[in-house]
């Protein structure tokens, strides 16, 4: 199933609020379960990419329990949440 048919499957078939709680528990799993490979992965020195409104792109200088941080680009430092990274592979 691709996600615009999964879309449109919730849209239109789904209609109790108990289908959708449990949806959104499935979801909350899944991206915790990213971010717990993601972090296990990243070390310091890792380029990666943030998905975000501030920071583009930049590089991993530390990683903790539930986020790591990045240092941008232009030099800032930031806390971001595991789940907002993405690595680059450069």
């Amino acid at each position: 199933m691709e996600i615009n048919e999964i879309v449109s499957h919730i849209m239109t078939k789904m209609t109790d609020t108990d289908e959708l709680n449990h949806l959104k528990k499935v979801i909350d799993m899944k991206r915790n379960d990213i971010a717990r490979n993601l972090k296990n992965v990243l070390v310091p020195g890792d380029r990666v990419y943030v998905e975000g409104n501030r920071v583009t792109g930049g590089f991993i200088e530390k990683v903790n329990r539930t986020k790591a941080v990045v240092r941008a680009d232009d030099g800032q430092k930031w806390n971001v949440p595991l789940t907002m990274i993405k690595v680059t592979g450069e």
